[in-house]
């Protein structure tokens, strides 16, 4: 290890607060820019401070990739995910954590969830904890800034090089702040200033390929190429180390090709391997997708239809927000949501939500994104039913809120939203309640069947944050609200896979009841399949 590096660092983990400032770096420092503000200079962190900056780091799951693991170049170009590194060094202060389905980072202060969703191989490295987050917050290099490469949270990848020469640098990484953009990359723990801070755009929160570094003069100049020159063919050892706590890193390139276009997407395949074996992708569970065939439709008997609000079969408008499931199986992990799970009490034991939920942000809600006065505008699911029966329908949604901007939405059918179905209110007391009101009048929500035979309901967000178990429409003006889960489930046509039997809580009869809510469809892996019908045959 170079001296001066492992002399920054133990001045740091063993005085727990005396920290060494980034001028002792090999490379001299620009001259005072919009950076100079950042490092904290020489000092002593008070207790409370090294509470918050230095706190006990949990180990991260085992690694991946196994010792033996060698990538290689194959026509100058190697691809390599983030999380099939085989080692990582210097991680007392801050470490790279693995995040995806099956993986969420113990480290705290951590403000930003799993975001696996779009992220090659269904998993992605994350450098924690994460205590600088905005421009005020202190920065303090050599713990939460790392101006020295190679000086904090290290990843290492053993690359087989065909041939030496310049490899240019492509990096796929996230940004959820405004101080978690840059990395620094070097060979052989060697940190040359060509590969040192490497920018991207901050605060995008979206995956983002960049290849270049920040000007040596500043970030308001023009950005250049990152490179790493590869002095002999053979064995070396790439690395990638934190510059800023919160960086969430992906994948990376490098190609001997200076004229390589700007990768789409995740970008190419990964490349084989030298030696060794690449893991297997992790399954990335698709909480938002239908769970139900399209042949499943859900049918209106004696005046009464009931539906499970996660059997779906389409959902549309979701740019923005959408409903997405959850149950014991199922977790969510595409944004914000602040509260925990209630599928405990939730019929059959799941229920969708709108997420990302971020209307009760003290800005307060933001049409079109956490708000929508208008329904079918955003985040609308579908269900296919059949009415044996004509007449006014008032619909009762069991939905639960946990404040006061989480508690609405919309109801509409085959394509039209009247205003006698719309801002359906619920109480936002934290548990489970049915509920057929209007937001403001109070008075009770309707949609008239005028044609018997097949329909489409839907239902569209009106606040994100908003959670539905179940929904009843039925002809009963006078229609009590029950206070369990409701009247079961009753089938037209369709299988309900990866729903198991149960009987009932009211109103028994011919039906299948949706009971689990996790089955393989469309690619995405859904655990735990069961099916069963509740009463007799239908």
């Amino acid at each position: 290890m170079n001296l001066k590096r492992y002399l920054v660092l133990a001045a740091t983990v063993l005085c727990a607060g005396s920290i060494i400032h980034a001028a002792d770096a090999p490379e001299a420092q620009p001259r005072p820019t919009a950076e100079a503000k950042k490092p904290a200079g020489p000092g002593v962190l008070t207790p409370e401070q090294r509470a918050m900056h230095l706190p006990f780091l949990p180990p991260d799951a085992p690694h991946l990739a196994a010792d033996d693991l060698v990538h290689q170049t194959l026509d100058g170009t190697v691809v390599i995910e983030a999380e099939h590194f085989t080692m990582q060094q210097r991680d007392q202060i801050r470490r790279w954590y693995l995040n995806s389905e099956q993986h969420t980072p113990a480290a705290r202060p951590d403000g930003d969830p799993v975001n696996v969703d779009g992220a090659g191989g269904g998993a992605y490295m994350e450098a924690l904890p994460d205590t600088f987050v905005v421009e005020g917050d202190r920065a303090i290099d050599g713990i939460n800034l790392g101006l020295l490469p190679g000086s904090v949270a290290v990843l290492c990848f053993k690359v087989n090089f065909s041939e030496p020469g310049r490899y240019y640098l492509w990096t796929r990484m996230r940004s959820d702040d405004e101080e978690d953009n840059t990395l620094n990359a070097g060979l052989n723990d060697e940190w040359p200033a060509s590969a040192k801070c490497l920018q991207f755009q901050k605060h995008t929160k979206a995956w983002q390929w960049g290849g270049v570094i920040r000007s040596p003069q500043g970030p308001s100049f023009p950005r250049l190429p990152a490179w790493l020159d590869v002095p002999t063919a053979g064995v070396h050892t790439v690395m990638y180390s934190m510059r800023e706590d919160g960086c969430c890193f992906d994948r990376f390139i490098l190609t001997t090709n200076k004229e390589f276009a700007k990768p789409e997407g995740v970008g190419p395949v990964c490349t084989p391997p030298k030696a060794g074996r690449l893991p297997e992708p992790i399954a990335v569970i698709r909480t938002d997708k239908p769970i139900v065939q399209e042949d499943v439709v859900f049918e209106e008997a004696d005046g009464q239809l009931v539906v499970e609000a996660e059997a779906f079969f389409e959902q549309t408008n979701t740019e923005k927000r959408a409903w997405h499931i959850t149950s014991a199986s199922l977790t969510p992990k595409v944004g914000r949501d602040i509260d925990t799970p209630h599928f405990a009490d939730a019929g059959g034991g799941a229920y969708i939500e709108v997420l990302p939920d971020t209307g009760n942000d003290p800005v307060g809600p933001v049409a079109g994104e956490s708000l929508s006065d208008t329904g079918g505008a955003m985040a609308v699911a579908s269900y296919r039913v059949h009415f044996n029966n004509l007449g006014r329908y008032y619909i009762w949604v069991r939905a639960l809120g946990t404040d006061g901007d989480d508690n609405t939405l919309h109801f509409g059918m085959d394509g039209e939203w009247p205003t006698n179905a719309a801002k359906m209110h619920h109480s936002g007391g934290g548990k489970w309640d049915w509920a057929c009101r209007h937001r403001q009048h109070r008075g009770k929500l309707w949609l008239d069947v005028t044609k018997a035979g097949s329909h489409v309901i839907h239902l569209s967000m009106r606040e994100d944050g908003c959670e539905v178990d179940r929904f009843v429409l039925t002809t009963n003006e006078n229609f009590v609200a029950p206070t369990n889960c409701g009247p079961a489930v009753k089938l037209k046509s369709g299988v309900l896979p990866g729903f198991s039997a149960a009987p009932s809580s009211a109103n028994s009869r011919d039906a299948i009841v949706v009971q689990a809510e996790s089955v393989s469809t469309e690619g995405w892996e859904l655990a735990t399949i069961k099916a069963g019908f509740g009463g007799t045959n239908p």
